[in-house]
């Protein structure tokens, strides 16, 4: 009876550090001061369960043979932040995907969405999108709320041997697809393209497909977009309406591309 208790007891133990050990691998709280971390390509897709929550990468993440659902989308978009630590996000293969409107790493963000210092590499992506999509954000749109004031904020990101062959005829960008905005700023800086080919029936920039400002209710508009230091280079970008090596179609007040 002894025996079969403490072998009971081993057991249970055994089985409550596998329990530890696993939680362990990706870790954190989600809070600024101690982020989720993302170690495993179901822990990056993970991100939607918690769209406010603060992730971080601890290694490359391969996403081959992975069936991607973009994060967020437009009544629930993206609002946390993504710290890649200087990793890589590779081999998104996006083809012919049924049910998706915006392609990419994200569907929509929004105010106080932080994403910087990762790479994505070897993404391929093709078929008829709506809306707008990029290989990072498909699109933001907050010309309907009246108090987003964080700053949306993309900061190196780079995109290396990447591939884009999008047939509809709507808005798109390696790093921003479409975004329409009346309050909060837009801040890209950093970001470099480099071995990419791009082919859009509609619009496409290098950088950002489309920007453009609306107006409050008071009829003021305080949106601005700011692209910093991105290079586009050794990549051939094709469009039938607007193309652009950075943006392909940009209205802002106060707004600055340097």
């Amino acid at each position: 009876m002894k025996t079969h208790l403490l072998v009971k007891t081993i057991a249970i133990f055994a089985l409550m550090c596998l329990f530890v050990s696993a939680a362990a691998a990706a870790g954190g709280s989600g809070t600024a001061g101690d982020p989720y971390g993302i170690a495993t390509p179901a822990e990056l897709q993970n991100m939607q369960n918690e769209l406010d929550a603060y992730y971080e990468l601890q290694n490359n993440i391969d996403l081959t043979g992975v069936t991607w659902t973009p994060v967020g989308n437009e009544t629930s978009p993206f609002t946390g932040s993504l710290e890649g630590n200087g990793y890589t996000i590779s081999d998104l293969s996006m083809i012919n995907q049924v049910g998706i409107d915006r392609f990419g790493l994200f569907d929509t963000v929004e105010s106080g969405c932080y994403l910087a210092n990762f790479t994505v590499s070897n993404f391929e992506i093709s078929g008829d999108y709506n809306d707008g999509g990029a290989l990072i954000v498909g699109y933001t749109n907050n010309h309907l709320f009246t108090s987003l004031t964080d700053d949306i904020i993309i900061y190196n990101v780079d995109a290396l041997n990447c591939y884009i062959n999008s047939e509809d005829f709507d808005s798109i960008g390696a790093i921003l697809g479409y975004a329409y905005m009346n309050q909060n700023n837009i801040e890209i800086s950093y970001c470099d393209i480099d071995n990419c080919n791009f082919y859009s029936y509609g619009d496409f920039g290098g950088i950002v497909g489309w920007f453009g400002v609306g107006r409050t209710p008071s009829g003021l508009n305080s949106s601005s977009m700011y692209i910093e230091y991105c290079n586009v280079t050794n990549s051939v970008i094709t469009a039938r309406a607007y193309a652009g090596g950075i943006v392909s179609y940009f209205s802002g007040y106060g707004s600055d591309i340097l």
